[in-house]
């Protein structure tokens, strides 16, 4: 902890973003003052317009924590920016507020950062609170991996793996993860990592055009760009204790993914793969949209997904009239922005 109290002198800075988890942020702030030790830190929350205790919780019971209060709700990928633009730290965690600390593990992975001068993100192993393992680390988007995903295939083969022999390496680097300390992968779950200030920075840092969702796909993806390894250390873990009210059938959870994931293509994979990715998606979203229209189970559960499907796809119309009139840049003719 940072009992000097001199900005000079802090070596972390830890940032969670917040919006609506009072007890669990509780949780997360007291399991990271009782078992950080070794670092000069501070922590910086930056609340997006929650309406529980959060704030509250935070201004009263951790007044040493540094505290951002937006008025709306900017986003994760802004609201992080705001925590890395207010560090004061060499070295930036970025936290969930669902995750929970049972021993120092923020401490090994800044060390590890330090003595590997090529590392851009270090994160861990995640697991449910009775112990569970979750996925801790995941592949980038690709179009083979959305069409196992719709398809079913990705549970009885990882497709996105036999795409290049580096994949195929990095499979069966996974199977052999918990006999190694480190082990080199693509996307680091955002639920945990620590990046040195500086390179993300370097970087651009996070996307604002991200709302929700594939914004540290887009990070790491372009920290791999930029030459630097993606590190997870499989001797340590943190509890995450899961997603909470961002079920499939949410429709502001699909509204998202699918509008993240166009992004993520417009921003990093070439014209072709976006459209094959539009028309896949198109074309299996009006299949379940389809489906929903039998009167077959829960009728109020088929309405509200045949709801969220026609607010994505007209979101899909949007965006393709947006893109039939960007130009190189990404923008619109007219300079309009990502819609």
């Amino acid at each position: 902890m940072n009992n000097s109290g001199l900005i000079s002198r802090i070596d972390l800075s830890i940032i969670i973003v917040s919006f609506n988890t009072a007890e669990l942020l509780r949780a997360c702030l007291q399991s990271i003052y009782n078992h950080v030790s070794g670092l000069n830190f501070e922590v910086i929350v930056v609340d997006n317009a929650s309406n529980d205790d959060s704030v509250r919780i935070v201004r009263e019971e951790f007044p040493e924590a540094v505290l951002i209060e937006n008025e709306d709700n900017t986003g994760y990928a802004r609201a992080i920016n705001q925590g890395v633009d207010k560090a004061h730290g060499s070295f930036c965690a970025v936290m969930n507020s669902d995750t929970e600390l049972t021993e120092d593990i923020i401490s090994p992975a800044v060390e590890y950062i330090k003595t590997h001068s090529h590392t851009g993100a270090v994160g861990c192993m995640l697991i449910l609170p009775d112990g569970r393992p979750q996925r801790s680390f995941f592949k980038f988007p690709t179009l083979c991996g959305r069409l196992a995903y719709f398809t079913g295939v990705n549970r009885l083969i990882n497709a996105e793996s036999v795409t290049s022999r580096r994949q195929i390496r990095l499979k069966r680097e996974k199977k052999e993860v918990k006999s190694r300390k480190d082990i080199e992968v693509e996307v680091i779950c955002g639920a945990f990592f620590v990046v040195n200030r500086e390179v993300l920075l370097s970087i651009g840092g996070f996307d604002p055009d991200y709302f929700l969702y594939h914004e540290e796909a887009d990070v790491f993806y372009r920290l791999h760009k930029s030459g630097y390894r993606n590190v997870i250390l499989s001797n340590i873990t943190l509890v995450h204790h899961g997603r909470h009210g961002e079920t499939p059938d949410n429709p502001a959870v699909y509204y998202h993914r699918n509008r993240s994931l166009l992004l993520y293509f417009h921003k990093n994979r070439s014209r072709i793969s976006l459209w094959m990715l539009i028309c896949m998606n198109v074309f299996f979203i009006v299949l379940k949209l389809l489906w929903n229209l039998l009167p077959a189970g829960d009728k109020s559960l088929r309405e509200l997904r045949r709801a969220s499907h026609l607010s994505v796809l007209k979101y899909y119309l949007k965006f393709i009239t947006f893109l039939r009139g960007s130009t190189t840049s990404g923008l619109g003719k007219s300079g309009t922005e990502f819609p």
